[in-house]
């Protein structure tokens, strides 16, 4: 049986992970904030710049770990608001054969895991079980199925709300499923998981923020102004990847609408209730129109399309 708020955010969260494993070692760029390059043919670090390097990894898995929104926080939001669920809106399983590259199959891992959420949270019992063996189809596909097991998936569902035991998961889960992509020079598979979530969640947002009196979800896809700020940064990170490249030049595009929004800085939070869901927010405020939120929801549809053909 699937449980609500288990599986489907235990692989997101672990592929969050992954992501910060390519900014800290494996691009062919040297990235100062976060540490030395240690590509092929790199010179031996020392300890003290070995240990300087692990610790900025760890930061940067915890940072992005918080700012990327987790799709269970927007389906729980839909359903919240009185939203009934709509089928007809998430990319249909029957299209996951279809999926035969390792760039449509990482980002439609991210998608078809965004909408497992959406079904998981709306007691779509059947249609849950169909988008997790979407969700497992192309993780083999990908290769990377094998990178964690079930006891230790069994122990990240037990400590699904303490942060901090999930973040050590985490950890230790990016290190395993880095290890199999690392082999084969596939480290941006992982950025290429967390943009298709987080494309998949905005657009499902999109889909119900334009709605009359709808003020909450409008203003949750306002601030991922915020998430998509730090999604691009880690897209830079892998300046040889011409395939995260592709997905970063459509990012920048939602970018350019994002910059219709006002915003007032303030510093970027991240709160968690009972239930281990965790809410991105910012201290400063977002102000969006209505026609900059039809822009939002025009292009994130083009790029979803792009991408679940």
């Amino acid at each position: 049986m699937i449980k609500k708020l288990r599986s489907p955010f235990v692989f997101i969260g672990l592929a969050i992970g992954i992501v910060a494993s390519v900014g800290c070692g494996d691009n062919q760029t040297n990235d100062k904030k976060n540490g030395p390059a240690l590509e092929e043919g790199a010179k031996q670090l020392s300890k003290e710049e070995m240990d300087a390097f692990m610790k900025n990894r760890e930061a940067a898995l915890k940072q992005i770990f918080f700012s990327i929104p987790a799709p269970i926080e927007m389906a729980d939001m839909i359903k919240d608001a009185g939203f009934v669920y709509n089928k007809d809106i998430l990319n249909s399983v029957d299209k996951a054969s279809n999926y035969i590259d390792e760039e449509s199959r990482s980002i439609n891992l991210g998608i078809y895991a965004a909408d497992l959420s959406y079904a998981t949270v709306f007691d779509q019992k059947q249609e849950s079980v169909n988008y997790l063996a979407a969700t497992k189809s192309l993780a083999a596909a990908l290769g990377i199925e094998g990178a964690v097991d079930e006891k230790f998936m069994t122990r990240v569902q037990n400590n699904q709300n303490n942060k901090d035991s999930l973040m050590t998961y985490v950890t230790l889960a990016y290190q395993n499923v880095n290890a199999y992509l690392k082999e084969g020079q596939r480290t941006d598979v992982s950025a290429l998981i967390i943009a298709g979530a987080w494309v998949e969640t905005l657009y499902l947002s999109s889909q119900y923020a334009g709605q009359k009196g709808e003020k909450q979800m409008r203003q949750r896809v306002a601030e991922q102004v915020y998430s998509l700020d730090q999604l691009l940064s880690y897209m830079n990170l892998f300046g040889s990847s011409q395939r995260v490249n592709n997905m970063k030049a459509d990012l920048e595009k939602m970018k350019s609408v994002y910059n219709e929004i006002t915003v007032e800085k303030g510093e970027t939070t991240a709160t968690t209730n009972g239930n281990g869901t965790t809410t991105i927010g910012s201290t400063g405020k977002v102000t969006m129109s209505d026609a900059t939120l039809a822009k939002i929801a025009t292009e994130i549809k083009t790029i979803r399309t792009k991408y679940i053909q």
